[in-house]
C-alpha cells in the first residue's frame, strides 16, 4: 500500500510523488528508485513528501520544560530524555513523551526516532558530548546544542578528534537558537522553536507528512483527499490530506466549508464504484462552498484498501 511504502521510506529522505490525476495513478520516487506504482510522462503533479518534525530533547530543565510547552502549542511530537525521575515528571512535561533513563544506557539503543530534531541541554558537559557523539551517528534532520561558546568550540574539537568530519560538525547549530537577546528560560525556548520553525519551513514546495496520520489510516479502508492545486487563499497549503471511512475522519485539510463537502464527496465515493474522483472547488463569493475568500483548490479523491 501507498501509505507503507512512505511510512518505511521517509526517514531516508525526501519522497517525490507524481499523481496522474487523469487516470487516478500515483507513483512515489526516492533517489531515483521507484518504491511504490511505476512512473509514466503523464502526470500533472508532481509533490515533495517530508517528514513533520519531532523534536527530541536531552534533558529536562527549565529551558527544556520551556521549549516543550511551546511545541505542544505548535502540536509538534516532542520527546524529552533525563535520568531525573524528580524532574522529568507528568506535571513538568503533560504533552511530551517522557523516557527516564542513565543517558548511556539511552546511547547504546538504536534511535527509535523518525527523523529527529535533536536538542541538546544535559545538566553535564559530559553528557552534552557524548548525546551529540550519538545524534551525529543517528539519522537526523536537525542538531541543536545548547553552551557557551567556549563549551561549544571545545566540545567540537574533541570529537574532532575522535574522528568526526568537519562537514558533519559544522551541521550543528550551537549555540542553539536565533538571537533575539533572550535572557530567561522561556525567551531561550522561544528563540530555539523559532529556529527549528525556519529550519523546517525553509523548503517551501515540500509537503509535511505526519507519522501518526500515516500509521493511523495505513490498515484502513476509505477515501484519502487531498489538495493538489491551490489558487488564491485556502485553508490548508497543497499535499493537506484527509482520510475518510464510514464512521472516522482523519487529518484536515482545513476544515470549514471545503473540509465538510470533502467528506460528504467521499463518503458518496464509499459507496459507489469509482476509485478516483478529481474535483475543482471556487472559493470565491458565488462559489459552490458559499465562501468570499478567493480563489480555487482542486482535490484529489482516491480509494484506499489496507491490503492496496
Amino acid at each position: 500500500m501507498i501509505y507503507k511504502a512512505i511510512i518505511d521510506n521517509l526517514k531516508n529522505g525526501e519522497i517525490i510523488r507524481y499523481t496522474n490525476l487523469k487516470e487516478g495513478k500515483e507513483t512515489l520516487i526516492q533517489k531515483n528508485q521507484t518504491l511504490y506504482g511505476s512512473l509514466s510522462e503523464n502526470y500533472q503533479t508532481i509533490e515533495k513528501l517530508l517528514p513533520s518534525p519531532e523534536i527530541v530533547i536531552f534533558g529536562a530543565g527549565h529551558i527544556a520544560k520551556e521549549l516543550a510547552r511551546i511545541s505542544s502549542m505548535l502540536s509538534i511530537k516532542t520527546t524529552v530524555i533525563d535520568d531525573r525521575e524528580d524532574v522529568l515528571t507528568d506535571e513538568r512535561f503533560p504533552y511530551s513523551t517522557r523516557i527516564v533513563t542513565q543517558f548511556n544506557d539511552f546511547f547504546d539503543r538504536p534511535s527509535p526516532f523518525y527523523s529527529p530534531f535533536y536538542v541538546i541541554m544535559t545538566y553535564g558537559h559530559s553528557y552534552d558530548k557524548a548525546a551529540l557523539k550519538y545524534a551525529l551517528k543517528q539519522k537526523y534532520t536537525y542538531i541543536g546544542m545548547i553552551g557557551s561558546n567556549t563549551k561549544v568550540y571545545n566540545t567540537l574539537k574533541q570529537l574532532e578528534n575522535e574522528g568526526f568530519s568537519s562537514k558533519e560538525l559544522s551541521s550543528v547549530h550551537s549555540p542553539i537558537g536565533i538571537d533575539i537577546s533572550a535572557i530567561t528560560p522561556s525567551e531561550i525556548a522561544i528563540s530555539i522553536a523559532a529556529e527549528i520553525i525556519k529550519f523546517y519551513r525553509k523548503e517551501k514546495k515540500g509537503v509535511q507528512l505526519d507519522l501518526s496520520y500515516l500509521l493511523s489510516v495505513k490498515d484502513l479502508d476509505g477515501i484519502s483527499v487531498r489538495i493538489v492545486e491551490k489558487k488564491g487563499s485556502s485553508p490548508a497549503g497543497i499535499g493537506s490530506e484527509i482520510f475518510v471511512t464510514e464512521d472516522s475522519v482523519f487529518g484536515t485539510i482545513g476544515g470549514g466549508a471545503i473540509e465538510h463537502k470533502a467528506i460528504k464527496e467521499a463518503r458518496n465515493l464509499l459507496q459507489g464504484k469509482k476509485d478516483f474522483l478529481v474535483k475543482q472547488y471556487s472559493l470565491s463569493l458565488g462559489g459552490d462552498l458559499g465562501m468570499v475568500c478567493g480563489g480555487n483548490v482542486k482535490l484529489f479523491y482516491k480509494r484506499r484498501q489496507k491490503n492496496y
